[in-house]
């Protein structure tokens, strides 16, 4: 929606109904993403078993059972690395709407500088900690 109706507005030159309308878009993406942290909290527990269920065709094999232990009780087990699925949900929502009020601006020159210098700044030192620091 914010697309379409963006741009039918920027080419109106009605600018400030634009602004408007996007802090409006903001500040629901916003109070989603924060209900979407707040439910995985929440939730994490059943959503994570409910994952796991397929796991538990190894449970009654002998070789199959530290994993098995390891996936539903250990420190990394899958209830606590379902701690950041909300908050990747709230960004990724942030994320989208993000990216269409760029484009419905039609600001593709800053979009590319942005993406250039995240690659540089962002991304390669990530890898770089990921393979060097995590062994990974």
């Amino acid at each position: 929606f914010l697309k379409i109706a963006g741009s039918q507005l920027i080419a109106a030159g009605k600018y400030q109904k634009f602004a408007g309308s996007f802090v409006f878009a903001c500040v629901l993406t916003l109070s989603l993403s924060i209900s979407a942290v707040v439910a995985a909290a929440l939730k994490r527990g059943p959503v994570a078993s409910e994952f796991g269920e397929t796991a538990c065709i190894f449970a009654s094999t002998p070789g199959c059972a530290p994993a098995f232990a390891e996936i539903f009780s250990g420190p990394s087990s899958l209830a606590n690395v379902f701690e950041a699925f909300g908050p990747t949900v709230g960004l990724n929502m942030l994320f989208i709407l993000l990216r269409s009020g760029l484009s419905t601006c039609h600001d593709f020159t800053y979009m590319a500088r942005s993406s250039l210098v995240t690659v540089i700044v962002v991304y390669v030192p990530s890898i770089l900690v990921a393979r060097y620091v995590f062994d990974s």
